[in-house]
């Protein structure tokens, strides 16, 4: 694999810019070099309101982990060696878990990720649920891969254009972004609490790390609606 080289600039600060101004700003990025960094999304203050809710779906033992064989898609073993699926953010989702300030960053990544989609020129029909991660290393080798499971992460998988990781902290960490064409050199990004990367999943192989536990939280935005077993449709496409 070829040497990653280090990145600790921010593409674009979100503080002040419209929604499509935001999205103008971060396709441009994409068209260059396949992701964008971008901070001010969400104030200091309101990422410790979501950091206790994540300590309230660990307490509900909601956070778990993953199958091994998948865990590369997401984001990496030790970026995802717990996780928790939140639901769909359309209000659709008997089962939607979590409160009412991570459903409000949830709801954000939606209106983030279709202000980038008109400038990209890519077809976007629905995107997952969002995923609660914790680093750290695994404790085991996970549970085995059920039919169903794979079914849906094959399809997520195979349908995914975009993915967007908001780092909730409560420490930073690093992100490792490695075309799939491993001849390319990788990137790897720092990124502190409050920051949020939206990339080309469909371009690029995604890794987190984090010398202590810290959460992301993430989605997909997919071209095809059967890309999950659940899916939120977007109005307007």
């Amino acid at each position: 694999m070829a040497l990653a080289s280090r990145r600790d600039l921010v593409d674009v600060h979100a503080a002040g810019l419209s929604t499509d101004g935001i999205g103008y700003a971060t396709s441009q990025c994409l068209w260059t070099k396949g992701f964008c960094v971008l901070e001010g999304v969400l104030q200091d203050h309101d990422l410790g309101a979501v950091l206790f809710e994540v300590a309230a779906l660990d307490e509900e033992g909601r956070l778990v982990q993953p199958p091994t064989m998948f865990v590369d898609g997401l984001l990496g073993s030790q970026g995802s060696s717990r996780m928790c699926d939140l639901g769909l953010p359309d209000g659709s989702d008997p089962h939607r878990v979590g409160g009412d300030r991570i459903w409000h960053l949830d709801y954000e990544m939606t209106e983030l990720g279709m202000s980038v989609v008109p400038h990209l020129g890519l077809v976007v029909k629905s995107r997952t649920g969002g995923i609660v991660h914790e680093s750290g290393m695994p404790e085991d080798e996970g549970p085995e891969l059920s039919e169903d499971v794979c079914s849906k992460w094959l399809n997520i998988f195979t349908h995914q254009q975009l993915m967007l990781v908001f780092c909730l902290g409560p420490f930073a960490g690093s992100l490792e972004l490695q075309p799939f064409d491993e001849s390319c050199n990788s990137t790897e990004i720092q990124v502190r609490p409050g920051t949020l990367v939206i990339l080309r999943a469909d371009l690029l192989q995604h890794r987190f790390s984090a010398a202590k536990q810290t959460y992301c939280l993430s989605c997909f935005f997919q071209k095809d609606l059967r890309g999950s077993m659940k899916w939120c449709w977007i109005e307007g496409v």
